[in-house]
Formats: structure tokens, C-alpha cells, sequence
């Protein structure tokens, strides 16, 4: 299946007014789209009211049809600012099918002079036009943005299956039903009653009668009230079904196993956890377990969110194993293709070149934008590449199609290969970004501590190492040494490792002019510290630490054959004097990480054995956890680009907010798919 076109808006400015060329239609109000906004979705919302009264740590959740400009989610955002005490949180997630450009947002918003710090603010972190999710964390971590650029009627019913983080209002937004009707489906209003929840707002300018009748039909209660201005009528109401309703809780899926019967916690939950555990305590404190780049991202965006965090890693040293090389490559993984796997990866990367040029300086001895030139190896990889390049999918500043003068002008190095460049990729220090994650006022580090075991008691964890140590909720990212610990809970966690050896070589005159990492079957990073990290090998079934001259070789031998003219200015023929590391990559068999809770396998294979005989998935119920208890391992040679967004995974789903990526991503990633597969087997 390859992804719908992507396109961006077709817009025209009239009289300094946003028009789409595409839908003849106003962006907002030629009177004063600001006010607009502000009456019918804040007024008619009781926004200001419902912000003013939440309680400390409660999030509140807006979904909109049609983000545009940009000027309902900036109205929203300094509403809630101004009105919800500091202490809480907005997400805000908005599907476009057609995003405007950061210069087209800047003009469009330019008339709300009251709005302009909110307007820099957004415009400094709005992402290039890119299918697929893009969180943002947005006013120091108040408000998180989940733009989701792609057509509504597919990305919609992705949003609806996730079975949590429901939704407290929406703003129905897009063009007006006459001039986009693909926006005001049945289909959409019946997604909207399943994320709802109890007694959910909504609001939209339009008073049109199929619309408040698909709205009614749907569960909800309409209101026909005044409009804006010159506009006699507009709607507005709640959602009426029952708060309990298993229809609305657990919306229909092809794969239940993957839709836990609840949300995991809040930080100040009163929500019943899994199992039926009761979470009325407040989700405090967090372990991880690991700490390399999955353990350390993962602390941090618990810790941003107000949780005690304690990392345990038998290390003394964050990054210490696998992440402990020199330099990695931040590339991605990108495809025509609309895949789960694909979409997670580009996603991932994304995320992951926003997020660490937050967390650490461009310095180019810690990490470095330099980009990233992935060169086509043979006449297949060349096809591809041309494919991914006329799929008009990403814009430039994401990805370019280049021959060889123009990836030697870029690299100011001999290239005879065609490619493609990656201009916000580069290398990063793994150890560096695990530093910077963890300096945090609310994580704790504790190395030299190797957790042998866990045990639930009374609603906490205990980790037992030397001593006895507790937490609300664990999260286990110590790659392959995830599965001894794991196993008195039954669960396959079929986890190899890969054993890798980088190789290290001194820069020459000549080679450090190159400026830019350059991807082949293998990869060499500019001079870092006066040396090239050249790697690195793939060696499965191998757990020999010591460095290897012929691993060394296979290196080198590699580099020579996709750059000779580079490799002639280096002293690859030294290679006995060469500098090294070896790690170990833990990797799953369909090359996908594990992120998510740690199933149940009791309760999966009591209710799930029907699977081998062939009954249908859509009667079976939801699937259960072991209450807080989350994996994050298995991101082989891609842990930089995914650790970052697993993080947001994990987070959300234990706090019960949105997820990051849509529903069959988290479905490809969560940990029970082995177990589901081994179930099935058994027919």
C-alpha cells in the first residue's frame, strides 16, 4: 500500500486575507477570525470556565478537524494558559489534510498582534510538511501539539482505535460542508462519539442540517445557537451515552489483544488500571531499568511531566553497553510505502532531530547537523531511491535526490554513486545525549546496580538488587537483559543480539574536509576529535568482546569499495594499529522494537485460545497488562533515531494521554505481538 499524495495548501492572500484555491473557501472570518475562534469554539465550549476549574496534574484534550492557520490552537492555548492553573497540561491534536508552510502561517497570522508571542512560539518549532504525527512540546511542556498531517477519513479512524486518551472537546473546522464534504461524514462523527469522553463539548461555525443530524445519530446532543457576526446559526452541544459503555470505551478492532481495557494511570489518576487494579493512588515514582539512550530519553519525558524518576543500570556510567560508541548516525528509514514499520521509523526520525536539538548543542563534538548522504549501493537500491525521491512526499529540507557531482559537493569528498541527503540528520554522542537527558532536578541516578528481580506488592514494584527498591510504575529498557529479568512472567521476548565492532582511524589532510556522515553498507563520520568512526559489522550468534583485525578489515574493506578516492587518504592499511569499540545491538526478528506494557500472558492465553481454532477476533475482549510495567527495548543499530519517540510512547500511554503515532504503530511495536503469534501457532 503506498501513501495517499501528499500535498501541501494551494493558498492565495486577498486583501491580506488566507483563501484556498483548492476549496474557494475563507480561512477564517473576513470580520475578525480571532473573535471567530474565541466565540465559537472557546465561548461555545466553556473553555475559560473548564480551564479555570481543573484540578492540579489534569490534562485536558481538544481534537480538531482542520488545524489551517493555526488560530483556533493559538486562541486555545492562550486561553488556557491564562485561565488553567500551572500545574496542568493541554494536548491539542489536529488533523490536516493540507498544512500551510511556515511563511504562509506567518502571514495568515500575522493581523493578531495579541497573539504574537504565542505566533513566534509555534512558528519556532512547526514542523516541514511531512505525512504522518509530529508531537510537539510546546510553552515549557504546558501544552503538547500532535499535528497529524494527512487526510481525515484514514487518519481519523487510526486516532479512534486507540481505546485511550479520550478526547474533552472538539472543534469541527474544516472548510464549510458544501465546499469539503469529505470532512463531514457520518464515518467521522460515529469516530468521534468512540474517542469521546463522558460528556465531551463540541462546536463548529456550520449549522448545516446533515451535520447536526450525523452528530445526533451519532450520540451526541445538538444545540442550534447563534452565529458569529453576519452567520444567523452555528452548533454546539456534548456527548450523551453512558460514561461506562463498553461501546464507547473499546472501539471495534481487528486486533483487541492490542487495546488495553484501560488507560494505565495519571498522575493524580483516579482511573481503574489494568487487571482491574485500582490506580487511586497517585502515579508518583517511575524505575527504569537501563540506561542507555532508551532508559535515559525515557526518564526525561517522565520527568518533564512531573515524576520521580530513578534510573538503575549495572554500569556505574549512563551508556555504558550498546550506546556507548563514539559517534551514531542519525538517519532514517524512509518509503514510499505507507507501512506501520516505515511510518514509525520516519516519524521517529523526525522527532528525534527536534528533540535532541533541545537537549544538547550543536557543537560538533557532541553532536553535529552535519546531514547524512545515504548512497545508492547497487542498481535496486538506485530504483528505490529514484521512487522515493518522485513521490513528491517530502519536501527538500527533509530529503534530496542528488547524482554524484552533487553529493561530492556536498560531502567535499569523491563520490561516484547517486543518493540521497538527509539535511537534518548528522552523528550524535550517545553518552553525551544520555548526560543531558538525565540532568534533571527530578531523576536520580543510580549505577552499580544490577536489578535481578521484580515483584508487584500492594500496588508498587519492588526491584531487588543489593536491596529492596520501590516505584509506582517500571519501565525495563536493558535491551537484552530484559529477558532473564522478564522471565517468571511468561511472556516471548525473542531478543538476539547482534554483535557490532566500529573502527576508528586517524583523519589525513585530505579527509578532513569531509563534512558530512556518508551511509553505505556501512558508515563513516566525518573527523570527530581527529578520527572517522568507519562501521560496522553485523556479527549474529557472536559474543566475543574483543576487538578483531578481520572485523576491522571487513570495515575498511567496505569503505574501499563504495569510496575508493576517499579511502586512498586514509591509513586503512594500518589497521592493526586501529582504534575500536565492540557493542552488542539487541534486535527482534521482524526488526522492530518492543514498546508498551508487558502483557498479561496468563490472561492471553485463557482468553485468546480461541485464536488457534479459527474464531473471530472481533468478539474477543481487550487485552490486559501487568499493572505499570512497560518494555522499551530491541531499536538494534536505529536506538538514536527511535529512542526519542519510544519515550513518548511509554509516557503517554502510562499517563493516559494521546498517543504520539497512530494506533497500528502501536500495534507493530507492542511487546505482546510474539505472544499473539506463538498462540496462534498452536492451530
Amino acid at each position: 500500500m503506498s501513501h495517499t499524495l501528499f500535498d501541501t495548501a494551494r493558498i492565495q492572500f486577498i486583501d491580506g486575507e488566507p483563501h484556498s484555491l483548492r476549496f474557494d473557501d475563507v480561512y477564517y472570518s473576513r470580520e475578525n477570525g480571532l473573535a471567530e475562534s474565541r466565540y465559537v469554539f472557546l465561548e461555545q465550549n466553556q473553555l475559560p470556565q473548564r480551564f479555570a476549574a481543573m484540578s492540579a496534574q489534569q490534562t485536558h484534550c481538544i481534537a480538531e478537524t482542520g488545524f489551517g492557520t493555526g488560530l483556533n490552537f493559538l486562541a486555545a492555548c492562550q486561553c488556557f494558559l491564562e485561565a488553567a492553573p500551572t500545574t496542568t497540561a493541554l494536548h491539542y491534536i489536529s488533523i490536516e489534510r493540507f498544512p500551510l508552510n511556515r511563511q504562509e502561517l506567518r502571514q495568515a497570522l500575522s493581523p493578531w498582534k495579541e497573539l504574537a508571542e504565542e505566533v513566534d512560539h509555534l512558528l519556532q518549532h512547526y514542523p516541514c510538511a511531512t505525512p504522518g504525527y509530529h508531537r510537539l512540546a510546546l510553552f515549557q511542556g504546558r501544552v503538547f501539539l500532535t499535528l497529524i498531517f494527512g487526510d481525515s477519513g484514514v487518519e481519523l479512524p487510526r486516532l479512534a482505535q486507540r481505546g485511550q486518551g479520550p478526547v474533552d472537546t472538539w472543534f469541527l473546522d474544516g472548510f464549510a460542508p458544501s465546499k469539503n464534504p469529505d470532512m463531514w461524514t457520518s464515518d467521522l462523527f460515529s469516530h468521534m462519539a468512540r474517542l469521546s469522553a463522558p460528556q465531551a463539548h463540541f462546536a463548529t461555525f456550520t449549522a448545516a442540517g446533515f451535520v447536526r443530524r450525523g452528530l445526533t445519530a451519532a450520540g451526541f446532543k445538538v444545540d442550534k445557537r447563534p452565529g458569529f457576526g453576519r452567520k444567523r446559526d452555528m452548533l454546539a452541544g456534548y456527548i450523551e451515552h453512558d460514561a461506562a459503555s463498553g461501546e464507547r470505551r473499546y472501539p471495534f478492532s481487528d486486533k483487541p489483544w492490542f487495546i488495553s481495557a484501560e488507560p494505565t494511570g495519571s498522575v493524580n489518576g483516579s482511573i481503574e488500571g489494568s487487571k482491574g487494579e485500582s490506580t487511586h493512588h497517585s502515579i508518583k515514582s517511575v524505575a527504569i531499568v537501563g540506561g542507555g539512550l532508551a532508559g535515559c530519553t525515557t526518564a526525561r519525558v517522565l520527568a518533564e511531566r512531573g515524576l520521580q524518576v530513578t534510573v538503575f543500570d549495572r554500569a556505574s556510567e549512563p551508556a555504558s553497553e550498546a550506546s556507548g560508541n563514539r559517534a551514531g548516525v542519525i538517519y532514517p528509514s524512509f518509503s514510499p510505502h505507507d507501512s506501520a514499520q516505515y511510518r514509525f521509523y520516519q516519524q521517529a526520525y523526525l522527532h528525534a532531530v527536534r528533540q535532541i536539538g533541545q537537549w544538547l548543542d550543536d557543537d560538533g563534538l557532541h553532536w553535529s547537523r552535519c546531514g547524512v548522504l545515504q548512497l545508492a549501493t547497487d542498481a535496486k537500491s538506485a530504483q528505490q531511491q529514484e521512487q522515493l525521491a518522485l513521490s513528491s512526499l517530502w519536501p527538500d529540507e527533509v530529503l534530496t535526490a542528488v547524482d554524484a557531482k552533487q553529493a561530492s559537493e556536498i560531502a567535499h569528498a569523491a563520490i561516484h554513486q547517486s543518493g540521497l541527503f538527509f539535511p537534518q540528520g548528522g552523528w550524535l554522542y550517545p553518552k553525551a545525549l544520555c548526560r543531558a537527558a538525565l540532568d534533571h532536578p527530578n531523576i536520580a541516578w543510580r549505577g552499580d546496580c544490577d536489578i535481578q528481580s521484580l515483584k508487584r506488592v500492594e500496588q508498587q514494584w519492588h526491584l531487588q538488587s543489593q536491596s529492596v527498591h520501590t516505584a509506582d510504575a517500571v519501565v525495563i529498557a536493558n535491551a537484552g537483559a530484559a529477558e532473564p529479568l522478564l522471565q517468571a512472567f511468561d511472556v516471548p521476548l525473542p531478543l538476539r543480539l547482534i554483535r557490532g565492532q566500529v573502527s576508528r582511524v586517524k583523519n589525513s589532510a585530505e579527509s578532513k574536509a569531509l563534512n558530512t556522515v556518508i551511509c553505505h553498507k556501512g558508515y563513516i563520520t566525518p573527523a570527530i576529535d581527529g578520527r572517522h568512526e568507519i562501521g560496522a559489522t553485523f556479527n549474529l550468534k557472536d559474543l566475543a568482546t574483543e576487538l578483531r583485525l578481520e572485523d576491522h578489515q571487513h570495515n575498511f574493506d567496505q569503505l574501499t569499495h563504495h569510496l575508493p578516492t576517499l579511502s586512498e587518504h586514509l591509513p586503512l592499511s594500518q589497521h592493526s594499529n586501529s582504534e575500536g569499540r565492540v557493542g552488542f545491538r539487541c534486535q527482534t526478528p521482524d526488526y522492530l522494537p518492543m514498546i508498551g506494557r508487558l502483557p498479561d500472558a496468563h490472561f492471553y492465553h485463557r482468553e485468546y485460545t480461541a485464536l488457534a481454532k479459527g474464531m473471530k477476533q472481533a468478539l474477543l475482549a481487550p487485552g490486559q497488562s501487568q499493572p505499570r510495567l512497560f518494555l522499551n527495548v530491541a531499536h538494534g543499530s536505529r536506538g538514536i533515531t527511535s529512542s526519542c519517540l519510544a519515550a513518548e510512547i511509554i509516557a503517554s500511554d502510562l499517563l493516559g494521554e494521546p498517543a504520539p503515532v497512530d494506533q497500528e504503530c502501536l500495534n507493530a511495536l507492542h511487546p505482546a505481538r510474539f505472544l499473539v503469534r506463538a498462540i496462534k501457532r498452536q492451530r
